[in-house]
């Protein structure tokens, strides 16, 4: 007799068949009297999330990373103008951590050195 790592059954043609007195899946019954959860809501992402994805998007698609440290400044001056006047509800500490969150989005990665290359 062969089984899955489930505990069901392989028989000789590859058919699983339950076995006897076995939960399928993770712990689930096979009663058909449990009602199914009601399917979720998608999430809608807040006032600041919503800024911070599209500041990244301007960054990307402006080339932003590839410009000099006083170009980036610059332009993040004007998209931060831009972005507080398109989300007003947004505070000047959500602003702030928007403005943040995008200064270092636009820093290049520093590779760690390993052991052998250090020596």
């Amino acid at each position: 007799m062969l089984f899955t790592a489930a505990g069901v059954y392989i028989s000789q043609l590859g058919n699983p068949a339950p076995r006897a007195g076995f939960h399928q899946g993770r712990g689930m019954t096979t009663n058909k009297t449990k009602k199914a959860a009601a399917p979720r809501a998608p999430a809608t992402p807040s006032m600041s999330d919503q800024a911070r994805d599209e500041l990244f998007s301007h960054i990307l698609r402006c080339g932003v990373i590839e410009a000099d440290a006083e170009q980036q400044k610059a332009w993040m001056d004007d998209t931060m103008q831009y972005l507080s006047e398109r989300y007003s509800e947004l505070t000047e500490e959500q602003l702030t951590a928007v403005r943040l969150l995008g200064d270092r989005f636009c820093k290049p990665v520093v590779r760690r050195q390993t052991v052998e290359a250090a020596s």
